[in-house]
């Protein structure tokens, strides 16, 4: 039986929450499937995006997929009577959960660093080109390139803290140990940015890991976005760079 009101502000609520049925994780995990099906397949679906027909098409469908990714937690979580989302907040918390999660950023990006550096000498893996970085120097429309620029660097990561922290993770802790649904929103989280290309596969991954972790260490949904503002704003400049270079 559902409460009349949403419960729990966040994960480290001890509210002993009803556990989520499964319908509502799989209709949430077939969303990004777009995305992962086009990023696995991507040497094939190349020569049709070079087309401007095809970069459009693109666009349309994952602007759709990204604002599903985004309505579909709130809806689930409010007829669920379940709020692991946001709770209201004051200008002082957000600033000192920024200050907090950049150094979290800090932490995370040594250590990423470290292992990714070591792997990388150890096996002789040669740096590849980001898929992303793909997909935008397709672009010369400028206007075009700084709204997505914008949603890679803010609107992106909110999305996706909500979707993979704020729901998938949260769903999968109702059935599962904490730390199998913190590999599972991991994994998947990894497999829809990049998953031909192993060593961003492990990067994400490990990323994805670290912002769990960090959510639960905080109990709100604030540190992991900004985490992840801050690593995908440091890319888009990098990648802007690149592109003028």
């Amino acid at each position: 039986m559902q409460n009349s009101q949403p419960y729990s502000t966040g994960p480290f609520e001890n509210l002993n929450p009803p556990k989520w049925p499964f319908i509502d994780i799989i209709w949430g995990i077939s969303i990004p499937s777009f995305i992962l099906i086009y990023n696995i397949f991507l040497v094939y679906f190349t020569p049709f995006m070079n087309s401007a027909p095809g970069l459009i098409f693109f666009l349309s469908i994952y602007i759709l997929t990204c604002t599903l990714m985004f309505v579909y937690p709130i809806y689930i979580c409010k007829k669920r009577q379940f709020w692991p989302l946001f709770s209201i907040t004051n200008i002082q918390t957000i600033v000192k959960e920024f200050c907090i999660s950049f150094l979290y950023w800090l932490l995370i990006g040594i250590v990423l660093g470290l292992i990714l550096t070591i792997i990388t000498v150890t096996f002789g893996i040669p740096a590849q080109p980001s898929l992303m970085g793909r997909y935008i120097s397709h672009i010369s429309n400028n206007s075009i390139l700084l709204i997505i620029i914008i949603y890679i660097s803010i609107l992106g990561p909110i999305i996706e803290e909500i979707f993979f922290r704020g729901f998938l993770y949260n769903s999968m802790k109702t059935h599962f140990p904490v730390w199998l649904a913190v590999v599972f929103q991991a994994a998947f989280f990894s497999f829809i940015h990049d998953p031909n290309d192993l060593m961003k596969l492990l990067s994400t991954f490990m990323i994805g890991i670290a912002l769990a972790l960090v959510y639960e260490s905080r109990g709100t949904l604030l540190s992991p976005i900004f985490i992840h503002i801050i690593i995908n704003s440091l890319w888009s400049i990098r990648a802007m760079a690149g592109i003028r270079n």
